[in-house]
């Protein structure tokens, strides 16, 4: 029987973590360990969740670390680097689980031969809805069965050895799952999507580590644009990679119809591919595998 972490990274959710922390309690398997990496800065936090979160440490029913660095991947690496368990089960922090969430994750790396797997996620009506079919199928990173960030599970020792999450995606991130299913497809490993260890993902709008507006916008633009200058073959080169970008964040309908808004949309989606291009071609930064050049998780992209 393997041993289970759970790594929970969060900003400004701490209320939505403590509940997540009690149904993982409460299940049918409960885990070896509860690893809470919060980046929330002290001035924004919530004295009773925080409270409650206090009971939990004192307990020792979670391990919580703070982290200064406020990134999602950093958080995800932080975790794994303080887990002791032989699979680390990696959750977002505002969704809710079933009692026996964990022991179908158990059934899985049962096979030996398996390396890492990812549950069904079920959304709010404004998420499209990524995993729709209820049949386990082959986790290819080109497809809607890679792995899913708030909801996947990794033996350790594999995580390590990809080098982790690459931390030149920046703060909530965007496909940087995406990137480390596609590295574990080329590496040879073997990942399936499964609905039995599934969830269901609030999509709260506060917290989290997301900016607003702008922001935002350029956040999402270069993380895409980075993970498919990395990975060129997943959409098919620059030029349908430039094509996708100005759909997605300037010839979008909520700019069309806000036409004032369209020379802004182009100037921050040329500065974040500028800083993914800048990004992509110093290499990936993987502070798990000692090739990491410097502590930042960023690359000085600015928008």
């Amino acid at each position: 029987m393997s041993s289970m972490s759970v790594i929970i990274p969060t900003i400004g959710r701490m209320f939505w973590v403590n509940q997540l922390v009690s149904s993982l309690l409460h299940g049918t398997k409960k885990p070896d360990e509860i690893i809470v990496v919060d980046q929330t800065p002290e001035a924004d936090r919530s004295p009773i969740s925080y409270k409650e979160m206090e009971g939990f440490i004192e307990g020792k029913a979670v391990k919580y670390i703070f982290s200064e660095v406020a990134g999602l991947v950093h958080a995800r690496n932080v975790g794994a680097v303080a887990a002791c368990s032989e699979i680390l089960v990696f959750l977002d922090d505002d969704i809710f689980v079933p009692e026996y969430f964990l022991e179908e994750y158990e059934k899985h790396f049962k096979d030996e031969g398996l390396d890492a797997a990812t549950g069904m996620i079920l959304v709010h009506s404004r998420d499209d809805g990524t995993f729709k079919p209820l049949v386990q199928q082959e986790s290819l990173p080109t497809l809607p069965t890679m792995l899913r960030g708030g909801n996947f599970a990794i033996r350790r020792s594999v995580f390590l050895r990809l080098g982790g999450m690459d931390e030149r995606f920046v703060r909530a991130s965007d496909h940087e799952d995406w990137d480390l299913a596609w590295r574990l497809h080329e590496g040879g490993f073997k990942a399936v999507w499964s609905p039995g260890p599934w969830c269901y993902h609030a999509a709260i709008g506060e917290g989290g580590g997301r900016w607003k507006a702008f922001q935002g916008t350029a956040d999402r633009a270069y993380n895409i644009a980075y993970f498919h200058l990395r990975h060129p073959a997943a959409l098919g080169g620059k030029a349908k990679l430039a094509k996708h970008m100005t759909r997605q964040f300037i010839l979008n309908r909520a700019n069309l119809s806000r036409p004032w808004r369209l020379p802004r949309a182009a100037w921050v989606t040329a500065i974040a591919w500028r800083g993914a291009a800048r990004a992509a071609q110093a290499g990936p930064l993987l502070p798990l595998s000692g090739e990491a050049k410097a502590n930042s998780p960023h690359t000085g992209y600015e928008a």
